[in-house]
């Protein structure tokens, strides 16, 4: 769809989908009664199946991405990537194939920028804004803004925690009470400092849009 003739790979790539979208809801269309299939993972479906998500806005991590590229390195497309990315009119977001158009003009060959793409999404330094991202994003940002990066810090930490013991290192952090007292009165943590769906969202987004990695 970007860089060459993809019209047999999209027969192999439907019949994998027709395949894996039958698996997944196998029990309920043998006994079809009208129930709607739920959006969400239809939509992760076509994405895993068809890489649609090619097709959609790219931002760059910056926390990630002083990981991956050296700035010496004047010669690395990926470089080039992140650069072009912070200008206009891109301003920050991109997609993919106007990039490579963009470089094109500095002399660039299609291959080189899109391999540099792919090797910076495979590495999470490039985060993709699918339709879903974007609403939810928005919708949530107010209530990102409105955490303190403790709280923020504190509602990574409960999402990745998986024992008791770490909860309770988790809340000997400084003003751990205080900060647990703000993620409940948004309705992200639960009395027994388990997450709840908002919670997992929103550290999704947090994780995703934040420039520096939680420690």
């Amino acid at each position: 769809m970007l860089i060459t003739d993809a019209s047999e790979s999209l027969k192999v790539k439907m019949r994998e989908f027709n395949k894996r979208f039958y698996e997944m809801h196998e029990a309920l269309l043998t006994n079809w009664q009208g129930r709607a299939i739920p959006e969400q993972p239809v939509i992760n479906l076509v994405e895993q199946v068809f890489e649609i998500d090619l097709l959609y806005l790219h931002g760059v991590n910056d926390g990630k991405a002083g990981d991956h590229i050296k700035p010496q390195n004047k010669t690395d497309a990926r470089l080039a990537v992140i650069t072009e990315a912070k200008k206009a009119p891109f301003n920050g977001f991109f997609r993919i194939r106007a990039m490579i158009d963009a470089l094109n003009m500095s002399g660039m060959e299609d291959v080189d920028v899109f391999q540099a793409i792919d090797r910076m999404r495979q590495n999470k330094v490039l985060y993709t804004m699918n339709p879903t991202s974007k609403r939810m994003s928005n919708e949530y940002s107010v209530i990102i803004d409105a955490l303190s990066m403790d709280a923020r810090q504190i509602l990574i930490k409960l999402k990745d925690a998986t024992t008791d013991l770490e909860v309770n290192q988790i809340m000997k952090l400084k003003n751990a009470n205080d900060n647990v007292t703000m993620l409940r009165k948004y309705d992200l943590v639960r009395d027994d400092l388990s997450m709840t769906e908002k919670g997992e969202q929103i550290a999704y987004y947090i994780n995703l849009f934040s420039k520096h990695e939680v420690k």
